[in-house]
């Protein structure tokens, strides 16, 4: 009996693993599977991955004037794995006659379109990285709530979200970012309940890993920390946070190979990178001004959906987590400190960040409401026997 509990868990994961990606194939898409964005994304991540195999680290080498924005100093790590697929089916000279022979050209990027067989290449990562993502999801929360039904809910809400179902089959970078995203709060969560120290280094260098994904996949870091703020004894705070930024610097510079011939100039070049963004050309109606317009679209791109069962799904669930979070003694619970924090922190980053309406940009929050519409359906459905029916020992978020 000893080892069945492991056997069991690592049978109930790989199921949960084989099943999303089972979904991630065969569901039928939500929305227009194409996206412009990935001529650039297959295109650059072959040219990419050929500098990786020819060992030129050298930024003239990273910044090629036709890559655009897609280019130097934008994160490569997501790059490299769709440039990885391309090579790997063989179709590096068809993507790399995707780019204009001299100069960006966005408007001549639009009108190239990827041969099915090469739009298959550079997507397949993301799959990978979809089904890893609910894994990972399943596994935290399962950490967090003691209650692996709980898990294996929240990932098969996760999984199935139009907004997953999209991002997972596009061959962009969101996806890659959110997974190790994911694979730093189940570190950092781990890192609450042992006086070890190792699972906050594994948390720095899995934030490391999102941020070369996507820059906004550093933000993950801030919920980390909160985290362990509310368990500042275990382990101590000042030591962990330390040895996370240290950890999460070295994990970006490694992969992130303009960085190694001038990390401070490659700093800069991010920054203004970011402030550039701001100043994207885009369509009037996809300007977020007001801070109330961008709270109200994290609102409705996280429970509102045109599918009448999800959206009830959605609205009911979220609706009866939040009211058990205010019920008497609810607080109490291990997974609740840790949902709160992660909800209001994602949100919050959200607000303050994103200048536009594009929807892959709201992809880091589909974790979070896919727990909390878990827990709210569970309650629906188990309320009866206490709350949740989650029956859970004192854990590292326990207040009292």
């Amino acid at each position: 009996m000893a080892t069945s509990s492991p056997l069991r868990r690592r049978a109930v994961a790989l199921g949960v693993l084989v099943w999303s990606l089972a979904c991630l194939l065969l569901l039928p898409p939500t929305e227009k599977p194409e996206q412009p964005d990935e001529t650039a994304w297959i295109a650059v991540g072959a040219e990419s991955f050929a500098r990786l195999a020819s060992g030129d680290s050298s930024r003239r080498a990273w910044s090629d004037p036709r890559w655009g924005p897609f280019g130097y100093p934008y994160p490569v790590l997501g790059k490299l794995a769709i440039g990885a697929s391309v090579a790997l089916h063989g179709r590096c000279a068809e993507a790399h006659a995707l780019l204009p022979s001299s100069g960006f050209d966005w408007e001549a990027i639009r009108r190239t379109r990827p041969s099915p067989g090469l739009l298959r290449a550079g997507r397949q990562p993301m799959l990978l990285f979809g089904a890893l993502a609910s894994l990972l999801l399943f596994l935290l929360v399962s950490e967090l709530t003691a209650s692996t039904a709980v898990g294996i809910l929240t990932a098969a809400l996760f999984v199935t979200r139009p907004l997953v179902l999209e991002s997972a089959r596009q061959a962009m970078v969101d996806m890659p970012a959110v997974t190790f995203g994911l694979l730093t709060l189940l570190f950092a969560a781990r890192a609450t309940t042992e006086r070890a120290l190792s699972p906050v280094v594994l948390a720095g260098l899995a934030c490391g890993l999102a941020a070369a994904c996507k820059l906004s996949g550093a933000l993950v870091a801030v919920i980390a920390v909160a985290w362990w703020a509310a368990r500042s004894d275990r382990p101590p705070l000042a030591l962990s946070l330390l040895l996370f930024l240290a950890t999460a610097s070295l994990g970006f510079v490694l992969v992130q190979l303009p960085a190694w011939s001038g990390p401070l100039d490659h700093l800069a070049a991010i920054v203004e990178h970011a402030r550039q963004v701001g100043r994207y050309h885009v369509p009037p109606e996809r300007h977020l001004v007001s801070w109330s317009a961008r709270a109200a679209r994290v609102a409705t791109m996280g429970l509102a959906t045109s599918d009448p069962l999800r959206a009830w799904l959605g609205w009911s669930g979220a609706g009866a987590a939040l009211a058990a979070l205010g019920a008497l003694g609810s607080w109490r619970r291990p997974w609740a400190p840790a949902l709160a924090i992660w909800l209001s922190t994602a949100a919050l980053a959200l607000v303050l960040t994103v200048p536009f309406d594009w929807r892959r940009w709201f992809l880091p929050l589909e974790p979070c409401w896919a727990f909390l519409q878990a827990l709210g359906l569970w309650t629906l459905a188990v309320g009866r026997n206490g709350w949740a029916g989650i029956r859970v020992p004192r854990g590292p978020y326990m207040t009292a």
